[in-house]
């Protein structure tokens, strides 16, 4: 297994792999169970479900 990250939500560096030897993936199913890919939301959804600033105004704080 090979993995990549790099989402606008998560991490990583797309250029770089890591592979995962057969044996941890048995180990881990073993511990935690089949793994389930998490669940893919657009940026746009997430961005509409933060509600806007409670900060005051303030010259040094940008909410943008």
């Amino acid at each position: 297994m090979v993995e990549t990250m790099k989402r606008w939500n998560g991490w990583g560096d797309s250029s770089k792999t890591y592979p995962l030897p057969a044996s941890a993936v048995r180990y881990l199913a073993a511990i935690i169970g089949e793994g389930q890919p998490a669940l893919d939301a657009p940026l746009e959804e997430v961005l509409s479900s933060i509600p806007p600033s409670r900060l005051p105004t303030h010259p040094l704080i940008s909410t943008d």
